[in-house]
């Protein structure tokens, strides 16, 4: 029997799907998802535009540790895949702010929708580019005869 590469099917998922759900938390804990319109860098990082006053863009700022889930919202019940990962989030450094948009122009031309500027994501722009640097990865076993995850290695 062969069994599913997780790494390949983790990078097909993302590829496949445009919106993450990333889940934040205030200081006492009390919980905020949120959906982003991402693109990832392989599976170590995923990048989204967000204005720095929004709920899960203040909650970041004071409680990094996120979650994320990106999933086939149109999946059939029992034939959805799925990817998960915890990470650190952060408003991108200038320092890697080029490799972010680079990632970033990618996808948006890929869907047609046009490149950003660095002038759009910093100065006066109301959009900053966010950072979600991935700890630990999983997807939804397609081998599992039940609802379990499995590691992504990476």
């Amino acid at each position: 029997m062969t069994r599913t590469d997780n790494n390949a099917h983790a990078r097909a998922v993302l590829d496949g799907t445009t919106y993450a759900v990333l889940a934040t938390a205030d200081a006492d804990g009390r919980p905020w998802a949120t959906p982003v319109w991402f693109a990832h860098d392989h599976l170590d990082r995923l990048y989204w535009l967000s204005w720095p006053g929004s709920r899960h863009s203040q909650f970041i700022e004071r409680r990094p540790e996120v979650a994320l889930t990106v999933f086939d919202t149109a999946a059939v019940p029992n034939e959805g895949t799925a990817f998960y990962a915890t990470a650190q989030a952060r408003q991108c450094p200038d320092a890697q702010l080029d490799a972010g948009l680079s990632v970033l122009n990618k996808r948006l031309l890929a869907q047609g929708i046009g490149e950003l500027t660095r002038e759009r994501v910093t100065g006066e722009s109301r959009l900053r580019l966010y950072v979600a640097e991935i700890s630990e990865a999983w997807v939804l076993d397609q081998d599992a005869e039940v609802d379990q995850r499995a590691p992504v290695p990476r």
